[in-house]
């Protein structure tokens, strides 16, 4: 919470010594159970009130709001999601094998200059044009 706006009260009721605190008496209320349900000694909730002490700074650290260390982005992509089926690449390859066919086909021969055509790039492997009548 931000001091200067918030009232003494509010102040203690948020602040991390009286979190810790809760979660303490809470940890302490699950042993008495457990102690009285004989799954650990009937007095460590007792023995452990007596000697644990709610360390603040240490606490106040975890609770502070991690920052990225310099140099470093922040990346919420998730590497392990399922990737979707990559259509531009299938596209692409798509588009460049047709491309590929129709110029080993002739079609692009009257655009492209004599050395690109497929005749003069393949010499003996290029498709044989039907003889004109």
């Amino acid at each position: 919470m931000i001091e200067r706006y918030t009232r003494p009260q509010m102040g203690a009721l948020w602040s991390d010594k009286n979190r810790f605190r809760q979660w303490f008496e809470v940890e302490l209320a699950a042993l008495q159970v457990l102690g009285k349900n004989r799954q650990v000694p009937r007095d460590v909730a007792a023995k452990i009130r007596a000697k644990a002490k709610i360390n603040v700074p240490f606490g106040a650290t975890l609770s502070r709001v991690a920052k990225l260390p310099p140099g470093s982005r922040r990346d919420s992509s998730d590497q392990y999601a399922e990737k979707g089926f990559p259509w531009r690449l299938a596209l692409g390859l798509f588009l460049l094998i047709y491309m590929g066919f129709r110029w080993y086909k002739g079609s692009f021969d009257r655009l492209l200059p004599e050395q690109a055509r497929p005749g003069e790039v393949l010499g003996n492997w290029a498709p044989q044009s039907a003889p004109a009548k």
